[in-house]
C-alpha cells in the first residue's frame, strides 16, 4: 500500500479544487461592497503555500453595466464563510465581458479559502435590474485553474434604494 505519514509530517501544499458559488437575495441601489459571488479554493498540505494571483471574471447576467460603480473589489475571508471586508485582495474594472482582477497575491491556507467578488451598486440603479458575475479561471502560483462551477445559477435583484442614502442636492 501507500506510505502513510503519522499525521505530524507536513506536506507540500497542492491545489485540490475550486468552485464559484452564487450569492442570492437582494441588492440595493447605493449599496457598497455588495457580495455577488464567492470563489472557494480548496488546498491540501501546508509547506510552500500557494498563492492566488489572478481571477478571470465576467458580468454575464448583469442587466446594465452602468448599474455597477468601478471598481469590482475582491475580499478574502480565509476559511470563514461569513463575508468581511477586513482583507482586501484585489480590484478590477467591471464589464459584461471578461475582465481580470490581477496584480494581487493572497497566500492560501490549508483547506477551504473563500474569496468574495463585490460590487458597489450605482445610486441610480433601477429596481428590477439583475446583478451577477461569473469566475471562469484563476491563476494559483503560476498555474491556470478552472473552477468546477464557473457560472452558478441565480443572481441578485435590485429592489430599491438604500434608506437614508439620498443626496438631496440643492
Amino acid at each position: 500500500g501507500a506510505w502513510e505519514q503519522n499525521g505530524l509530517a507536513a506536506t507540500l501544499m497542492s491545489y485540490t479544487s475550486s468552485t464559484t458559488e452564487q450569492l442570492t437575495g437582494v441588492a440595493y441601489a447605493g449599496q457598497t461592497n455588495q457580495p455577488i459571488i464567492r470563489i472557494k479554493i480548496v488546498t491540501s498540505g501546508t509547506l510552500t503555500p500557494l498563492a492566488l494571483t489572478s481571477l478571470t471574471l465576467n458580468g454575464n447576467g448583469i442587466t446594465s453595466i452602468s448599474d455597477i460603480v468601478s471598481p469590482v473589489k475582491i475580499f478574502y475571508t480565509g476559511s470563514s464563510t461569513v463575508f468581511s471586508t477586513f482583507i482586501p485582495s484585489g480590484t478590477s474594472t467591471p464589464s459584461i465581458g471578461s475582465y481580470t482582477a490581477a496584480a494581487f497575491s493572497t497566500t492560501l491556507q490549508q483547506g477551504d479559502n473563500y474569496f468574495w467578488l463585490t460590487y458597489d451598486i450605482n445610486t441610480l440603479a433601477p429596481t428590477g435590474h439583475n446583478i451577477d458575475a461569473e469566475c471562469t479561471s484563476m491563476i494559483v502560483s503560476g498555474s491556470t485553474k478552472t473552477p468546477g462551477v464557473t457560472a452558478p445559477a441565480g443572481n441578485k435583484q435590485i429592489v430599491g434604494a438604500m434608506s437614508g442614502n439620498y443626496d438631496v442636492g440643492s
